[in-house]
């Protein structure tokens, strides 16, 4: 984890902007997209909407019908949006420290959002 040495360091607020940067780095690798970050690459990447050339989406896995899937798929959608608005932005924009426990749930956010989308699959035009 990039952001360990500087959780070690006391440093809560930059660890939480480190692992959001990595996080955001890892879905612009896995979907080709360097041209948007953050909140617009959240839309983009998590959009029910078909995948259009060049702009591969990423999907939890299962059949489009199941409601349990539509529900997961709309909820890594707006909760992927919601991170890297008030986490990531937040992080990145100030340089004001967090509370340990603060950053401590924040970092736990973004751990659940990376395991939510290492369970998706790529799906292309």
């Amino acid at each position: 984890n990039t952001a360990a040495p500087l959780w070690e360091d006391g440093h809560y607020r930059a660890a939480v902007q480190k692992a959001a940067t990595q996080l955001n780095a890892e879905i612009q690798t896995r979907v080709s997209r360097y041209d948007v970050s953050d909140v617009e690459l959240m839309q983009q990447t998590f959009s029910p909407n078909a995948p259009v050339e060049g702009k591969p989406r990423l999907w939890w896995p299962g059949v489009d019908s199941d409601l349990t899937v539509k529900a997961m798929r709309g909820g890594i959608l707006n909760f992927a949006q919601g991170v890297f608005s008030a986490i990531r932005n937040p992080a990145t924009h100030t340089t004001d420290e967090l509370p340990r426990q603060q950053a401590l749930e924040q970092l736990a956010t973004l751990s659940t959002l990376a395991r939510w989308i290492d369970q998706c699959e790529l799906v292309e035009a």
